[in-house]
């Protein structure tokens, strides 16, 4: 499996003269599970049979949890062999939203913005880990 990579924030990363760059294996089913989180989160807009369900994510009283749906979302990205963990923080403070890159948007919705952390298995047998603000 190929696909193009990405930088850690989601966007197309580039080599040194500015073309795309292609990754293969672990990092590319890292590329295909990080983009089924993003899809529904508005970032990804061309597949929207991926993702998460969007009336949940935030939603304090929802009865699917956040991890579920994180999990469900991940699994049907290409190349995703199992969920081996799944954890949900809450981000309490403008220093941890710094430290995890998502100050702007915690700003926007202090304390509802929680960071959701993957651990994978890859087809290949590599573990894989994504971070996103959910």
């Amino acid at each position: 499996m190929r696909t193009l990579k990405t930088t850690p924030d989601g966007d197309l990363a580039r080599d040194e003269r500015g073309h795309l760059i292609v990754c293969s294996g672990a990092e590319a089913e890292r590329v295909h599970a990080e983009i089924a989180l993003r899809v529904r989160l508005g970032e990804c807009p061309f597949d929207l049979s991926l993702g998460l369900d969007a009336s949940i994510v935030g939603a304090s009283d929802s009865p699917v949890p956040v991890t579920l749906e994180v999990e469900r979302a991940v699994l049907r990205a290409t190349g995703i062999a199992r969920v081996i963990g799944c954890e949900t923080e809450v981000i309490e403070t403008a220093q941890r939203a710094e430290e995890l890159g998502v100050l702007a948007q915690w700003k926007e919705n202090p304390r509802r913005l929680t960071h959701t952390e993957v651990l994978l298995l890859g087809d290949h047998g590599g573990e894989l880990t994504i971070g996103l603000p959910v």
